[in-house]
């Protein structure tokens, strides 16, 4: 016969003994005290903050005083060896918000320059009462707005999944698709504006292609995508979030949902599922952003990320309206940033027991990120 099992010992006390019930409360103290430091020094900067004169970028502009900070030369290599095929208009813009502004104007202008270019295109007339070049149970065509079909391609291999003209008859659009463009699928709406889809680029089924729009050379629109119009975007960049009056540069990757608005990417940024850049004040009125010997108003109130080449958002990271991310800053994921400017060769997370918002340390394995190439797309 076996011997009976010996008896279990008592239950521990949930309440830590006198020793170890001193060391927690201490620990507890210490977070709640950190917390309160934290509190209290980020009121005194906003005090501080309000307490600098005002100034208004657009004076800074007549004055030709713009400060480096907002300078597009800080943010991107505008270098001929980059081969940014809109590198032009970034070196013409005296600060990185006139380039945000003055996008429509620019996509629509471009659009129209390249409409006059040689090169075989085989133009189609839809809608307004012209001819389908599509087969009926390929594309369902929106509307009586005409619109000019420019491609090298056989439009029945052509897969639209919806073409979209509602708007003036007298104003058509155009829908240019370039050599060797995959349309697996989509809705293509020219109301408002034409759409460029560059050499080689994928549209995928679910995307939807708002113009004015510019897509580059080998760049993927996979589903879910929502270009919003008054989009530019670069070469080889993978795209699957929302994205409104931004302008990307090449091998950007936003693989997974989020919302891109009113911003500048550099060349190899990299945006984490649901990263956001907001771009309005809840409160209303002009962004304002904190220089070093003043506050200016920038005399916008939409204004998302001015993100550098190189950077890195990680998942569910938010960007307050006016934050500046100069090139190679790392955001770790669910970091709230406020506005402000940040970088370069940064490393910015929530530290919210240590340091009562964020954490700002440098960046130290430089060498990792001089190659330029950010995580493959996914």
């Amino acid at each position: 016969l076996r011997s009976p099992p010996p008896p279990l010992p008592p239950p521990r006390s949930l309440m830590p003994d006198g020793g170890q019930g001193a060391v927690v409360l201490a620990a507890g103290a210490s977070i709640v005290g950190a917390l309160a430091v934290g509190v209290v020094l980020a009121r005194r900067r906003r005090r501080h903050n309000q307490q600098r004169p005002l100034v208004h970028l657009a004076d800074l502009r007549c004055q030709g005083a713009v400060p480096r900070l907002l300078r597009p030369s800080t943010y991107f290599d505008l270098s001929s060896e980059e081969g940014f095929e809109h590198a032009g208009y970034l070196s013409q813009q005296r600060d990185v918000v006139e380039a945000v502004e003055g996008l429509h104007e620019y996509t629509v202008e471009r659009i129209q320059q390249d409409a006059g270019e040689a090169g075989g295109w085989t133009p189609r007339r839809v809608g307004g009462g012209g001819d389908s070049c599509f087969p009926s149970s390929t594309v369902v065509i929106v509307g009586s707005q005409p619109v000019t079909v420019e491609t090298h391609e056989d439009p029945s291999f052509l897969h639209l999944e919806r073409l979209v003209a509602v708007g003036d008859p007298y104003s058509p659009s155009v829908l240019r698709i370039r050599r060797g463009a995959r349309i697996l699928g989509g809705t293509f709406d020219v109301s408002r504006g034409s759409i460029d889809i560059g050499e080689h680029a994928v549209v995928e089924p679910g995307a939807v292609i708002k113009g004015p729009a510019i897509i580059g050379s080998a760049s993927e629109v996979r589903p879910g995508a929502f270009i919003r119009g008054d989009v530019i975007i670069g070469r080889s960049c993978a795209i699957r979030c929302e994205v409104k009056n931004s302008l990307i540069m090449d091998d950007v990757e936003l693989c997974h949902p989020g919302y891109v608005g009113d911003s500048l990417l550099g060349h190899r940024s990299h945006f984490g599922c649901q990263a956001l850049t907001a771009n309005l004040n809840l409160t209303g009125g002009d962004v304002v952003v904190d220089l070093k010997t003043c506050r200016c108003d920038i005399g916008r109130r939409k204004l998302g990320a001015i993100v550098g080449d190189d950077v890195q958002l990680g998942c569910n990271s938010v960007t307050e309206p006016g934050v500046f991310l100069a090139p190679k800053t790392i955001v770790y994921p669910l970091t709230r940033l406020a506005r402000g400017f940040y970088g370069p060769e940064e490393i910015v997370k929530n530290k919210p027991m240590e340091h009562g918002v964020i954490e700002r340390t440098p960046l130290r394995n430089r060498r990792a990120m001089a190659g330029g190439g950010g995580p493959a797309a996914t």
